[in-house]
C-alpha cells in the first residue's frame, strides 16, 4: 500500500513515516553505526584491492576483494533503501563523506593492474608538445624526440589516439602538474567523481527521491575501484553528465542551452553519453533549437585543433573496436553459445 497524505498525495520521499518515538529513535541509533561498520570493512576492501598487482595469485586476491566489497556495498544500500530516520540530510552527507575518504585513500597508489593512465600520459604529452595524436601513433618517429620514462609502458604503440579531444586536455594538464605524473592524474580523476558526488544529493532532493540515495554511487566498488584506483578517465564524463541533469532542470531557454553544452562535453570526454542525447533533445522541449546548438558547438570546438588528422580522427577508435573486447567474461559466454548457431559467432558475439 502506499501512504497518503489528508490531501491524496503522496508524502515527500524524505519524510518520515509516522512511528512511535521509540522506534524512531531506535532505528537512527542503528542505521549509523551499521553504515560506519560497512564504511570501515569497504575502507579496507578498497585499499587491499588498490594494492594488489599483475601476478595471478593477487589477480585471484583482488577478484576475491571486488566480490567481498559488493557483498558490503549491496548490504549498506539495503539499510539505507529501507531505513527512515529523522535526519535524513545528515545521514546522506555521512554518506558522501565517507564516499570522499575511499577515493582519497586510493587515488595516491599507483595503479598495477592497468597500463592505460601511461597512455592517457603519453598522448598528453603528445598534445602539450604540439603534435597531434589521432594523426601520430606512439610509435610514429615523428614523435621520437618525446620517448621518455613513460615510452617503455605505453601498450600498442601502433594505435593512434581513441580517446576524445576533451580527455586529451585533460591529460595534457596532469603534464605540467607540479607532482609525480601518474599520481597528478590520478587524483583529478579523483576531484571530478567526488564533484560528482557533491553534486548528487542536490539532483536527487530536486527529483523528490531521498539525498541518502546517492549511496548507490558513492560507495559503488566498480566506481571507486576501476575509476579512481585503477585510475580510468570515465570520472570527468560522469561528472558533466550529471551536471547536464542538474542544469535540464532549469526551465529556460538559458538553462537548456548549458545543459547542452554540458551534455556536449561529456560526449567529448568519454563519449557513451552520446547514447542518450536524443533522449534529452525531446526532453529539451520547447528550447530543443537552444539545447542543441550548444551542444553540437561545444563538440565542434573540442575537436577542432585536432581537425588535421582528417579521416585519421576515427582511426584509432575503429582499431580499438576492431581488435579489443569489452566485458570479456560475458563476451566469452556469448561467443560460445553463438559457436553452436553460426561460423560468425565471434563477430556476432562482439556487436551483441
Amino acid at each position: 500500500m502506499t501512504l497518503q497524505t489528508e490531501s491524496g498525495r503522496e508524502p515527500p520521499r524524505d519524510s518520515v513515516v509516522p512511528t512511535s518515538p521509540a522506534l524512531s529513535r531506535w532505528r537512527d541509533r542503528v542505521v549509523a553505526p551499521c553504515l560506519a561498520v560497512s564504511a570501515v570493512i569497504l575502507g579496507w576492501l578498497f585499499w587491499e584491492f588498490a594494492h594488489t598487482n599483475r601476478t595471478l595469485d593477487m589477480r585471484a586476491l583482488q577478484i576475491r576483494l571486488f566480490f567481498a566489497a559488493f557483498v558490503v556495498f549491496l548490504l549498506a544500500v539495503s539499510i539505507v533503501l529501507r531505513s527512515s530516520v529523522s535526519r535524513p540530510g545528515r545521514l546522506a552527507w555521512g554518506i558522501v563523506i565517507a564516499g570522499i575518504l575511499f577515493r582519497l585513500s586510493v587515488a595516491p597508489v599507483l595503479p598495477a593492474t592497468t597500463s592505460d593512465i601511461y597512455r592517457y600520459l603519453w598522448e598528453g604529452r603528445v598534445v602539450r608538445a604540439g603534435f597531434n595524436p589521432y594523426a601520430e601513433p606512439p610509435a610514429s618517429p615523428q614523435l621520437a624526440h618525446l620517448r621518455a620514462w613513460v615510452w617503455p609502458l605505453v601498450q600498442h604503440k601502433s594505435v593512434p589516439a581513441a580517446y576524445p579531444p576533451l580527455a586529451q586536455y585533460v591529460f595534457a594538464l596532469a603534464g605540467i602538474l607540479p607532482i609525480h605524473r601518474v599520481i597528478g592524474l590520478k587524483l583529478l580523476f579523483a576531484a571530478f567523481d567526488i564533484l560528482t558526488l557533491l553534486l548528487l544529493p542536490g539532483l536527487l532532493a530536486r527529483l523528490g527521491r531521498p539525498r541518502s540515495w546517492v549511496i548507490l554511487y558513492a560507495w559503488h566498488p566498480l566506481v571507486v575501484c576501476e575509476v579512481v584506483a585503477r585510475g580510468h578517465f570515465d570520472a570527468l564524463g560522469i561528472l558533466l553528465l550529471v551536471a547536464a541533469m542538474r542544469l535540464s532542470l532549469v526551465a529556460s531557454a538559458r538553462g537548456r542551452s548549458l545543459a547542452g553544452a554540458a551534455l556536449g562535453a561529456s560526449i567529448v570526454a568519454k563519449g557513451y553519453a552520446l547514447i542518450v542525447a536524443p533522449v534529452w533533445l525531446l526532453a529539451a522541449r520547447p528550447h530543443a533549437r537552444a539545447f542543441t546548438l550548444a551542444l553540437l558547438g561545444v563538440v565542434a570546438l573540442a575537436w577542432l585543433p585536432f581537425f588535421s588528422a582528417g579521416a585519421g580522427l576515427a582511426r584509432g577508435t575503429m582499431m580499438y573496436a576492431e581488435s579489443w573486447r569489452g566485458n570479456a567474461s560475458v563476451f566469452a559466454l556469448v561467443d560460445v553459445a553463438l559457436g553452436r548457431v553460426t561460423l560468425h559467432h565471434a563477430t556476432a558475439a562482439r556487436a551483441i
